[in-house]
């Protein structure tokens, strides 16, 4: 007679004398079919809790309140980022991705690139590596041709490989709060880009290339360390945001009225003393924040050029002060024009 029962080390079995060859066979079978069942139900459970548990980081990460509360796939990836050879590391990464393709590794610790991604370069659309150490972006980021949106913004990084001008179906690049030193001219074979940030770093200048980016939308060079933007600004006619606060700019170039698709324009803390005539082609123009620079006289005719201009922020230079003195203010702008930083409507 067959024995078996199921123990924490296995399958244990004991066979009797009186027991046919048949029924010893047929106990087996049914032991292992049983025990097999077992396993996949737990396996599936396992990968629905998964599933829901990513589902709601995602829509946490939406409201801008992500919190990890996988602490303990936290602590495994972390294992995978220093032990990458480890053979269940893409088994690990294929759970962590979802249907749309959406990696969001946020707050990890990470202090150099997961390897194990490589398994899914042709799979990833979007990759969210915020807030972690990160230093260096590997060569090898240039192999994810299927990357639409990289997020990498509060990390390491001071230095940019060339390759990432491989990812030509790159939509979104943000490398915001980073140490970044140098933009390459690979930015202008980025060609479908459409936003990105580069703000809070370290940047001097900006490569001429970046006027390739006829798509771009939104452009944050917000603090850097920039004395002057490049020509080619001009090119970028789909461009509606522009942020170049708290720079060292002294001017702005000749050709940024060029730009007739840009709505909103913040410039302030820098040491601009002029803007340039060709501005007055900027119809589209709502929002222009001029303030904290070095305006002795202010461009008024330039101002009332601009019919959808709405909001103007002067406060913070030479000419404020004598501005307001004026018994009589000048009109500014169009009638409904809103002004900050000088006590007048």
């Amino acid at each position: 007679m067959l024995h078996a029962r199921v123990t924490p080390h296995g399958i244990g079995m004991g066979i009797g004398n009186s027991a046919s060859s048949a029924d010893q066979f047929n106990s087996c079978i049914l032991i292992l079919c049983q025990s097999i069942l077992l396993v996949l139900l737990v396996c599936s459970e396992l990968e629905t809790d998964l599933k829901q548990e990513r589902v709601q980081d995602a829509r946490s990460l939406e409201k801008g309140n992500f919190e990890t509360s996988r602490e303990g796939l936290s602590q495994m990836w972390r294992y995978f980022a220093q032990h990458a050879s480890w053979p269940l590391s893409s088994f690990a990464a294929r759970r962590l991705i979802s249907r749309e393709g959406e990696i969001f590794l946020v707050g990890q610790g990470l202090s150099t690139f997961p390897e194990v991604l490589l398994s899914l370069k042709n799979e990833i659309k979007t990759l969210d590596l915020s807030d972690n150490e990160v230093s260096i972006l590997p060569d090898f980021i240039g192999d994810f041709q299927s990357l639409e949106n990289l997020k990498m913004p509060r990390n390491s990084l001071r230095h940019l490989p060339k390759s990432l001008g491989k990812l030509r179906h790159l939509k979104s690049l943000d490398f915001g709060n980073n140490n970044i030193e140098e933009l390459g001219p690979w930015i202008g074979h980025l060609t479908a880009l459409r936003n990105l940030n580069l703000k809070d770093n370290k940047l001097r200048s900006i490569p001429e290339e970046i006027g390739s980016l006829t798509g771009l939308i939104s452009l944050g060079l917000k603090s850097n360390l920039l004395d002057q933007l490049p020509r080619g600004m001009g090119n970028l006619k789909s461009l509606v945001h522009l942020f170049i606060t708290d720079n060292q700019l002294t001017s702005l170039p000749a050709d940024i009225g060029g730009c007739t698709g840009l709505r909103k324009i913040q410039a302030s803390h820098n040491r601009l003393s002029e803007l340039p005539d060709t501005m007055r082609h900027m119809e589209a123009l709502e929002f222009l924040r001029l303030a904290c620079n070095r305006f002795e006289r202010f461009p008024l005719e330039l101002f009332r050029a601009l019919p959808a201009l709405t909001w103007l922020a002067l406060s913070g230079n030479p000419a404020t002060n004598r501005l307001v003195q004026q018994k009589e203010a000048p009109r500014l702008g169009p009638p409904d024009l809103h002004l900050t930083g000088l006590g007048l409507k």
